[in-house]
């Protein structure tokens, strides 16, 4: 039975069968990266030029762009390689090393490879499965720029991590502390006895040994924090912080505990005691010795023991004075002002003050950054506070306010509802008059306070409604004006109210059409535009910085946001729904029905839109509850679960990452359900159109309904979201042969919510609609085919709107700008404007005439004018470019003097 935790060992090794022929296909290997929405690919074909992509690749670095990214979008971007080459689909990750994002590549940039650094990586990687490798060859690879030996050993590591182990970051403590080996090394033969060693001590295979010294390093780093406090009557702090003379602190206590990597709140005491600065410790505790601070002594220096400091936030001149923390909920119990030098502090302490000083995020920057639903939660019962208090904007009493990693809703001087990004305490926190749980704790001061409680899930009943209404009406009893009004956040008050924001670009709502469709020459930013008004209909505002646009983009793609690319053998199968082979009957040929890309986002979104018009019972993830059904049996605890069907049962004997093995009551056994089918099962909460198993499905469809639904009679308010799916290059496919009869069912009023909603039946025999909250956007590249000659029933449906080149957009430079709007006077009189240069080849890195127009223009004008040299020469002589004589392609060697 498969541990699904490491289920990627028999994805890996599939994968590496794939690599194998692949060496002379290395750029079907980038394109399948780049499939999955991995990137960037920038290659540099000099020092300091970005401008051309990467052709080649070699078999460890394949991996490491998936493994550049955190454990859940990893897991995610191997999941949809393995979909798309139909092989196991893991289903967990632990125990793979992360590849440092900035350093992915085990070979330099173009230029400096010289020395055929990617086909000696391919012959290592074919001596590595052979196992033929030798000292020769590992000191070979490692000569080459950006093969150090901890990367080499990781991705060893992913070509056959039963045999090879990473020698890196989690695993070099481990080795050396828990099983006692020393984990230095230089030659593969070296490598190979580290290897052996760990053999003799554990009984386990690699890639589970690599994930238990991530979580013993993981567990075995612990930062403190301290508080280091300083008189001014004693020593002139301020003056030492001003002259960044502060490197070291009196150890007066704590000296067994205090090391290096822990953080540091500096506190003066006096007449305007507070944080000064923030630091970072980099020594161990030693015995005092001269400083260059030593003139800065009021008195004598007393002390034996001092440890190194490094200033991380120097707040000499705009120190957090004690009255501003006075109110603040997590510095109540802040130890400073005794006497003493060093005092312990929690990291909440720390962060709090972090936070004091690092507020320039605006609203909506940090409204992104939280989990939407937990947003919405929030937001949601925030409102139904305001309502039931009756409060209006601009009330002198309230504030809305914001940091770094919370949102706050205070009333008077007290926090009374808030949400918490990343806090381990909880997502949301709020005040009541009585406790609402056990965790509850009162308010610091004379008995009776109110309470606070901390929440990962926020659901209130009736009588806690109540509780928490009653204690922010105290508050508001007791209050004229909050003394943190100063603190006030517009944005966050408007939003919450509904109201016009203050800064309208952030805050402009959106009113795109349904359909539409982007259409020009090549370099006209028709995908920027895409990607920009893809973000700007998901977030439902206005964006200004494209930047931002990017990551809302990058978070929601294949979630609220799907992008393809059309070609001549796209098709209805592809697009909506068709047949592909069943890859989990391992006896016969059978097929199975696979929805395409568009039927799977118009689903995601036409539950969404039908969630939000009714609260919805809160239903944990079909992994989370299948994974605690099965757990007794993954975990060894039983052999067995049975499941009991209305006259007989059956009985679950192994779970592998793609099926559920059982054997009847009658003790035939080789039975299986798919856990794939089961999820759309739980998904729907129906048994489907599933023929002959839907007697064994249903009852463990129940078990898993009852351990995943909200047995509380709770109900949540889902808003509504809009999804958006962007077709690149949308006249080069056959539309009538990939739309086929949904054609008519994308006009705004044939959709879910529209005037005369219309539902298809497909082939299979599944209904369908278009959600009125899915919009489509299609790009058309005028140089392959004129809009004149697209499909009449596609341009009746899509609005299109025209992108040409532009000479002069505001707060972007083109370069050049003159030659373009010559070459392109020129392109119009014997062409027409459908094949005009784009802008944005004299944008960005292009500021090299001569080369962009060698390495990009002239080859474009050439494939216009079907390599007619007369015609391209006369264009570029007319905007005024030298040629260069006899030259062929073509190639301009500057301007005209």
């Amino acid at each position: 039975m498969t541990d699904p935790n490491y289920s990627w060992v028999l994805t890996h090794k599939e994968i590496v069968e794939y690599l194998r022929t692949k060496e002379d296909s290395q750029q079907e290997l980038i394109n399948l990266l780049k499939s999955v929405g991995i990137s960037p690919f920038n290659d540099k074909a000099a020092d300091g030029d970005h401008t051309i992509e990467l052709e080649e690749i070699d078999p460890f670095t394949f991996f490491c762009y998936i493994y550049k990214y955190g454990f859940k979008k990893r897991l995610e971007k191997l999941q949809q390689i393995a979909g798309k080459l139909g092989i196991e689909m893991p289903m967990g990750e632990s125990g793979l090393p992360s590849a440092q994002p900035q350093k992915v590549w085990l070979f330099p940039y173009k230029y400096m490879r010289n020395n055929n650094e990617v086909g000696r990586l391919w012959d290592f990687f074919r001596k590595e499965l052979n196992d033929q490798l030798t000292d020769a060859d590992f000191a070979d690879v490692l000569k080459i720029r950006g093969a150090g030996r901890t990367k080499l050993t990781e991705a060893l590591f992913y070509i056959n991590p039963e045999k090879n182990l990473p020698i890196d970051g989690p695993s070099k403590p481990y080795l050396k502390q828990v099983l006692g080996i020393n984990p230095n090394f230089k030659t593969y033969s070296e490598y190979r006895e580290i290897i052996n060693q760990v053999k003799e001590h554990v009984d386990m295979p690699f890639y589970q040994l690599s994930y238990e010294a991530w979580k013993w390093t993981q567990n075995g780093k612990q930062v403190n924090h301290w508080i280091f406090q300083g008189n001014p009557n004693v020593f002139d702090f301020e003056s030492a912080l001003r002259d960044d003379l502060v490197t070291n602190w009196t150890v007066s206590a704590h000296k067994d505990k205090i090391s290096p990597g822990d953080k540091a709140i500096l506190w003066i005491t006096g007449e305007n005691a507070g944080c000064y600065a923030l630091a970072e410790v980099s020594s161990v505790p030693y015995h005092k010795e001269p400083s260059g601070d030593d003139h800065l002594w009021k008195q004598q220096d007393k002390s034996k023991l001092k440890v190194d400091i490094r200033i991380t936030h120097n707040l000499v001149n705009d120190p957090v004075l004690k009255k501003d923390i006075v109110a603040h909920e997590e510095l109540q119990n802040l130890k400073v002002g005794n006497q003493g030098t060093n005092f312990s502090a929690t990291e909440a302490e720390y962060e709090a003050i972090v936070e004091l000083i690092s507020n320039d995020s605006t609203f909506f920057q940090l409204k992104e950054r939280f989990v939407s639903a937990d947003l919405e939660t929030y937001m949601d019962y925030l409102r139904r506070f305001i309502d039931e208090l009756e409060l209006q904007p601009s009330d002198d009493r309230v504030v809305f306010s914001i940091k770094r990693r919370r949102l706050n809703f205070i009333i008077g001087q007290r926090y009374c509802f808030n949400l918490y990004l990343n806090d381990p305490r909880g997502v949301f926190g709020v005040i009541s008059k009585e406790k609402l749980w056990d965790h509850s704790q009162p308010f610091d001061g004379k008995p009776p306070q109110p309470f606070y409680t901390y929440f990962q899930d926020f659901s209130l009943d009736e009588g806690q409604f109540i509780s928490v209404i009653a204690g922010m009406r105290d508050e508001l009893d007791r209050t004229n004006k909050s003394g943190f009004k100063k603190y006030d956040n517009a944005d966050f008050e408007s939003y919450v109210f509904g109201m016009e924001s203050k800064v309208v670009e952030s805050d402009e709502r959106m009113d795109f059409p349904l359909n539409t469709i982007l259409y020009g020459p090549p370099g006209t930013g028709k995908t920027y535009h895409t990607i920009l008004r893809a973000a700007e209909i998901v977030a439902g505002r206005k964006i200004s910085e494209y930047s931002e646009a990017l990551r809302l983009f990058n978070e929601n793609l294949h979630s609220q946001i799907e992008f393809i690319t059309f070609h001549q053998n796209y098709s209805y199968e592809d697009f909506i729904q068709g047949l592909r082979p069943d890859t989990e009957n391992e006896k016969e040929l059978t097929f199975q029905r696979k929805d395409g890309v568009f039927k799977e986002i118009a689903d995601r979104a036409l539950k969404n839109i039908k969630a939000s018009e009714q609260p919805q019972t809160p239903k944990k993830t079909f992994q989370e509850a299948f994974n605690e059904f099965v757990n007794p049996l993954v975990e060894g605890e039983v052999e067995e679960v049975k499941v009991k069907m209305k006259k007989v049962s059956y009985f679950i004997t192994a779970i592998t990452t793609k099926s559920i093995e059982f054997r009847k009551s009658n003790g035939n056994t080789a039975h299986t359900l798919s856990i794939a089918t089961l999820g759309k099962m739980y998904d729907a909460e129906s048994v489907l159109d599933i023929q002959g198993l839907s007697s064994y499905y249903a009852p463990l469809l129940d078990k898993l309904l009852k351990i995943g639904k909200d047995q509380t009679g709770r109900k949540d308010i889902v808003k509504r979201k809009n999804y958006v799916i962007i077709i690149d290059e949308i006249n080069r496919a056959n539309i009538s042969r990939v739309f086929g009869e949904l054609i008519t069912l994308i006009e705004p009023d044939k959709r879910s919510h529209g005037d005369i909603p219309m539902e298809a039946k497909l082939p299979s025999g599944d209904t369908f609609v278009v959600p009125s909250n899915l919009y489509i956007i299609g790009t058309m590249n005028t140089a392959d085919k004129s809009i004149a000659l697209l499909d009449i029933a596609l341009r009746r449906r899509f609005e299109f709107e025209a992108m040409y080149p532009q000479y002069d957009i505001p707060g972007r430079e083109i370069y050049d700008v003159g030659i373009l709007e010559e070459l392109n006077k020129q392109i119009v009189k014997s062409k027409g404007h459908d094949f005009q240069i784009g802008h944005s080849y004299f944008m960005g890195e292009n500021r090299d005439l001569v080369r962009r127009m060698n390495k990009k223009v002239i080859p474009l004008l050439l494939e216009y004018y079907m390599n007619d040299e007369k015609e391209v020469r006369g264009i570029l002589q007319s905007a005024g470019l030298r040629i260069e004589e006899n030259s062929w392609p073509l190639k301009i060697s500057g301007k005209n003097d």
